[in-house]
């Protein structure tokens, strides 16, 4: 059934539509369908269009078919003809959520029924609002940057202190050992601990000045908080109490532990900064929560937030509080208030937290203090997979084999070559990814694994792999690194190789990863 003349709409006698059609900012066209024989919507008829949309598309469609103006719109991925002939049967209004794209400008589409057989589109140029859209986020990752250099320094100065601690302890009990060798088990336990603490803090800072592209992957929420607590302590003035307060259990989210270290420092900054009286307080809690479909449980922008599993992390200040004003305007870029870390650093605050599907809640009123919570979308609780290391050293079943070692720090390579041996491997070292091929070149009938750094001189780590495995494709490659296990798999695929080792690592620890390279089942 196609349309005759008699469906087609005469606008000269609407004047009223005649006049709209000529001064909206925006494109209208009137159409009726075109069905075959069986029913089916096959095209659709132009009838009238107003000025935006010729100027829109650079054409006049009046009295002609879609497919006349459009020759490929039935190769398109979205079904316009079959979407347009829905609206004009039911009368229900489609939104076409795929944006159009024409002659390089972006618009917006809707259709509405005007009569059985026969609706309206009205398009929106969007292109501007789509170019605010990129620099928009273009400028929400900057603020982001800001920020964290902003907080980077409060970081840095903890672990310094941290570290400085740390290292007293290493020092102190290396010169005990000294003067009283008899106390050396007692000493190395010290020192082993100390060492391992300032290896934690070290990864901590390694994981907060990466690259600020998100990367998801499973993190422990109580471990990070925990550290940064530690590690904020010396940084916030001797009369504020500083009260951590964790639940037992705190299930594994998954999210950018990076950004999640900003959120912390950010809230846990502004609660320092709004105490201005003597004594002050900031606490601290991590708990987890259940939302129950139905819930009446809202955000700070008054949305239901979704049902399911969160961990909920929720900062508290007794300081100035916030006024309704500036309640309002705490996640405007570059709003702030005598309390300089408010604005700037919510503003990245709800960027990331909308970024991991989460919610934020803010309570706070003038000289009562602030309470902002955290909801974070969490895991199901899955069983510990931590390496064990309490395991006495002198117990641990002797191995067989060659292993190719590349580490191009010579008093790092003896340590790991001692272990290795200890172990009973054999070992041939090398000091750089080209000096590892001329080795593997040379003994490769021996060699049956692979453990390289990756920072190194003349060829690094990522490139050494690359030509073993054009060389060897099934030779067990280990990566040991001081660097994140996420920055590493965002390099190389995790399938490409065999396990990862963190830098600095015990025997124990290199051990538990080469037996599971040596029995994968």
């Amino acid at each position: 059934m196609n349309s005759s003349s008699e469906d087609r709409l005469d606008f000269s006698k609407e004047p009223i539509l005649q006049t709209l059609l000529a001064n909206v900012p925006i494109g209208i066209a009137y159409h009726s369908m075109i069905y075959d024989d069986s029913g089916n919507p096959v095209n659709y008829y132009f009838h009238d269009v107003n000025d935006n949309f010729i100027d829109f598309f650079g054409l006049d469609p009046r009295g002609k078919t879609a497919t006349q103006i459009f020759p490929g719109i039935n190769n398109e991925p979205f079904d316009w003809i079959g979407t347009f002939a829905q609206v004009a049967r039911t009368g229900k209004a489609a939104h076409i959520k795929q944006n159009l794209k024409y002659n390089g400008s972006w618009y917006d589409c809707y259709a509405y029924q005007y009569k059985p057989d026969h609706f309206a589109v009205v398009l929106w140029n969007i292109t501007e609002y789509k170019n605010s859209e990129k620099e928009n986020l273009k400028i929400e990752q900057q603020l982001q940057q800001v920020q964290k250099h902003k907080s980077m320094g409060t970081l840095a100065g903890g672990i310094a202190h941290n570290f400085n601690n740390l290292l007293a302890v290493i020092i102190g009990n290396c010169s005990l050992v000294k003067l009283r060798p008899e106390s050396t088990p007692t000493r190395i336990q010290a020192i082993e601990k100390a060492a391992e603490r300032a290896a934690e803090l070290v990864r901590r800072l390694l994981l907060y000045t990466r690259d600020a592209q998100f990367t998801s992957a499973p993190v422990d929420m109580s471990l990070l908080v925990e550290d940064l607590h530690q590690i904020l302590k010396s940084t916030i003035k001797s009369e504020t109490d500083f009260i951590l307060d964790q639940a037992v259990e705190i299930p594994i989210i998954d999210g950018d532990a990076s950004q999640i270290t900003q959120i912390v420092m950010n809230l846990i900054s502004n609660a320092t900064e709004a105490i201005d009286a003597v004594p002050g307080t900031i606490r601290v809690t991590l708990t987890t929560t259940r939302i129950i479909a139905g819930q009446s449980e809202c955000d700070y922008f008054e949305n239901t937030i979704p049902a399911g599993n969160y961990v909920c992390l929720e900062v508290t200040d007794n300081g100035g509080g916030m006024d309704a004003e500036t309640k309002q305007r705490i996640f405007e870029p570059f709003y702030t208030t005598k309390f300089e870390g408010r604005g700037l650093g919510m503003s990245a605050v709800i960027g990331i937290i909308t970024g991991h599907k989460g919610a934020i809640q803010i309570f706070s009123q003038p000289k009562k203090g602030t309470t902002i919570k955290v909801y974070l979308p969490s895991q199901k609780n899955e069983p510990s997979d931590e390496i064990p290391t309490g395991q006495d050293s002198q117990d641990l079943p002797l191995e067989s084999g060659t292993v190719l070692l590349v580490e191009d720090q010579e008093m790092f390579i003896l340590i790991a070559k001692a272990m290795l041996e200890t172990m009973g491997y054999d070992v041939i070292e090398a000091l750089n990814g080209e000096e590892a091929l001329v080795q593997y070149q040379k003994n490769a009938a021996d060699i049956s694994l692979v453990v390289t750094d990756l920072d190194m001189p003349v060829m690094d780590g990522y490139a050494l792999i690359h030509e073993l495995q054009k060389r060897a494709p099934e030779l067990p490659i280990i990566i040991s690194s001081g660097f994140d296990d996420t920055d590493v798999i965002s390099k190389i695929p995790r399938e490409k190789i065999a396990g990862l080792v963190n830098k600095p690592y015990n025997l124990e620890q290199l051990r538990e990863v080469l037996k599971k390279v040596s029995n994968p089942a």
